[in-house]
């Protein structure tokens, strides 16, 4: 009946407005168990050295679906908001597994220092426990299930125990043996040497954990060992265990002098610049996911070397989806009118919304180029601008950036990238704080206390949520998109800007200062409407010639490209990054010491980082909020143009009708989690 109920949809979808006249090519038509995906790129991972162990973070879905961790978290499930009653009556659940590990023993130090033994041997859960908290529905799109078993890895003691072990030994399954890229098995057996050696043949590896985690490694026989570097110092295993043996590549199991060989859940059978494949592997250490009848066989990525122009691609990629061709379209591929016709027949085409991506990378991707040179052949801005720019103190200088991010009002930047809240903050959202009242407070993230962490303060400027959305919804601007595009304090940092730009042309009359930002490939139609409505405002408002163009690597821009990435969602991770920054680049923390808070001022005299946390970690939840603040107050980024909250955002979906896909905390697929339904 499922099947009728398919084919029936494909036949509905092509009687909607935007469907092409040849509907369906069934010659074409592929399994119910074959995912197909189109990328409009070349294939990154083609002759890439991302395929063998280093030390990496896992953060595409194909590293993610080939890795074969000793745990890892699987996920059930398809999550539904129900935005009447503003809960989700569907979510997506957790469950911690054993994978290459059989049992982990947990050891825990008394105050003697003696070690008290605890196992985990199984990794049984119970759903009743996961019950509705927020009326007859869920708070949170992706719930962790729990365990009555005291054995079990999902028992809420295991990381209570691990957080406080000073040693824990993984004892590795037994008489498993690689498969080939054909998903044939081998003689090869898996040992504990193949995931040892990675490890020990890189010792900047090794010292890393030992700074980062205070964690020790060795192994002997089966077993693979971490326990505490310095017993004087704190160990950080529980963080060691999730950071790093869950999705760090270095712990993808290798055999010496041997290539092509498998332990995951899927294998890659071909890896072409235009293609990429992946077979299920029926011999994995998950017996229950080898014998499902509706896990994968097979995922196909095709890519395009040379990338179509989008307009093409999107062509393209809509005709392929209706006729079954590949699985999956990402909503923002589509123009505004093929997005009305899908939320119109949005059961028909398959929609979903998923948990957006929400990876460890900063959600800005520009900062200010604080200095700039004037008469360079390739320079994006006039030398009026360079001069301009040049002419300004250091505090002058962070007064009009500042004042130029601050223009456009975030809640409505969020509210056009369909979010009722926006992240405008360096720090992830996903950060853990880490005060000395912790287990009293209910804040364990920064976006758990998302009114205090969205805070901006800048001379005698406030902005936080309540004053933006009020702007936003105020009855002389709710139909006008360019006064609600105007943050609360426009008026006076107008002022600001045009009174420097003022200054600056009494001395230099005549002065054309112009200045051209830059957008990316990947930006999306709404992201350049948004753009070319910032460079009118600005036009409109000031003394300034301002254009937008495609990003040439050759220019030099005032709007530089930057890729900031976390190691984790630590408070450690964050600082470690302000730290490196300061300390060599000076991007976006380039005006910190200009700060007076003491915080800031510690951070500035440390002779070292670890100095800085120690200080931070005296500290209650509370002040630690404010001194992100504090940091975050000083840090020169532009207009972020995509602010939406990911952790409060859905990334909108087609995906076959015929496929279940649960949600995923980082936003990165495990394709061993997607299910068929015949």
């Amino acid at each position: 009946m499922k099947k009728t109920l398919t084919f029936l949809s494909l036949i509905a979808a092509c009687s909607a407005p935007f469907v092409a006249n040849s509907c369906v090519d069934f010659d074409n038509i592929h399994a119910n168990n074959v995912f197909i995906k189109n990328e409009n790129q070349a294939n990154i991972l083609y002759q890439n050295q991302a395929l063998k162990p280093t030390d990496s973070y896992i953060n595409n879905e194909i590293i993610r679906t080939i890795f074969a961790p000793l745990i890892s978290y699987s996920h059930q499930g398809k999550v539904h908001e129900d935005k009447i009653n503003n809960n989700f009556d569907s979510v997506t659940k957790k469950i911690l597994n054993f994978y290459l590990a059989d049992s982990i023993i947990v050891y825990l130090p008394d105050n003697n220092g003696n070690l008290t033994q605890f196992s985990f041997i199984d990794s049984d859960y119970n759903l009743n426990l996961t019950k509705p908290d927020k009326g007859s529905g869920y708070s949170k799109p992706i719930l962790k299930v729990s365990s009555p078993t005291s054995t079990s890895i999902n028992h809420p003691d295991f990381w209570n125990k691990v957080k406080k072990a000073s040693k824990i030994e993984f004892n590795l399954k037994e008489n498993l043996f690689y498969v080939d890229k054909n998903g044939q098995q081998t003689n090869k057996l898996f040992q504990a040497s193949d995931i040892a050696n990675n490890l020990l043949n890189n010792q900047a590896y090794l010292q890393k954990i030992k700074t980062l985690y205070n964690v020790a490694f060795s192994y002997q026989n089966n077993k693979l060992i971490f326990s505490a570097f310095d017993l004087n110092k704190e160990t950080k295993l529980d963080l060691f265990i999730q950071n790093e043996v869950m999705n760090n590549f270095i712990f993808q199991p290798s055999v010496k002098n041997e290539k092509d060989l498998f332990l995951g859940t899927y294998v890659v059978s071909e890896n072409e610049v235009n293609k990429l494949i992946l077979l299920k592997n029926n011999y994995s250490a998950n017996d229950i996911f080898n014998n499902a009848n509706d896990s994968l066989a097979k995922i196909i990525f095709n890519y395009n070397p040379v990338p179509l122009d989008e307009e093409t691609f999107r062509i393209q990629s809509l005709r392929a989806y209706r006729q079954n061709l590949i699985s999956i379209l990402n909503y923002n591929t589509l123009n505004s009118k093929q997005q009305e016709n899908v939320l119109k027949y949005s059961d028909i085409y398959g929609y979903n919304e998923v948990v957006s991506f929400n990876s460890k990378d900063a959600i800005f991707k520009w900062t200010y180029n604080s200095e700039l040179q004037s008469d360079k052949p390739n320079n994006a801005f006039s030398n009026d601008f360079a001069n301009f720019i040049n002419s300004l103190t250091k505090k002058e200088l962070f007064n009009f950036e500042k004042a130029l991010s601050m223009l456009l009002n975030p809640y409505t930047i969020a509210k056009l990238n369909d979010s009722n809240y926006y992240w405008n903050v360096a720090p992830l959202a996903s950060m853990k704080l880490q005060g000395i009242d912790q287990q009293n407070n209910n804040f364990d993230s920064l976006s758990s206390a998302y009114y205090l962490s969205t805070l901006t303060s800048f001379e005698n400027f406030e902005s936080n949520y309540f004053i933006e959305k009020e702007v936003y919804y105020q009855k002389d601007n709710i139909l006008d998109l360019n006064k609600q595009l105007r943050s609360a304090n426009f008026k006076g940092l107008k002022e600001i800007i045009a009174s420097m730009i003022s200054k600056f042309k009494l001395s230099h009359p005549g002065a054309k200062i112009s200045f051209t930002i830059p957008f990316l490939d990947n930006f999306s139609e709404k992201d350049k409407r948004l753009l070319e409505r910032y460079k009118n405002i600005l036009n409109e408002n000031f003394d300034l010639n301002v254009q937008i163009e495609k990003y040439d690597q050759n220019k030099t821009y005032f709007f530089q490209k930057a890729h900031i990435s976390y190691l984790n969602n630590s408070l450690d991770s964050f600082f470690k990054v302000v730290w490196d920054d300061f300390h060599s680049l000076k991007s976006f923390s380039y005006f910190l010491d200009l700060a007076s808070d003491e915080a800031i001022q510690k951070f500035i005299s440390a002779s070292n980082l670890e100095e800085f946390l120690s200080y931070l970690n005296t500290k209650t939840t509370y002040e630690q909020i404010k001194i992100i603040n504090a940091f975050n107050n000083h840090f020169n980024i532009p207009v972020i143009l995509n602010n939406a909250l990911s952790e409060k955002t859905f990334e909108k979906i087609l995906i076959q009708n015929y496929l279940e896909l649960p949600s995923f905390e980082d936003g990165i697929i495990n394709y061993s989690d997607v299910r068929t339904n015949y």
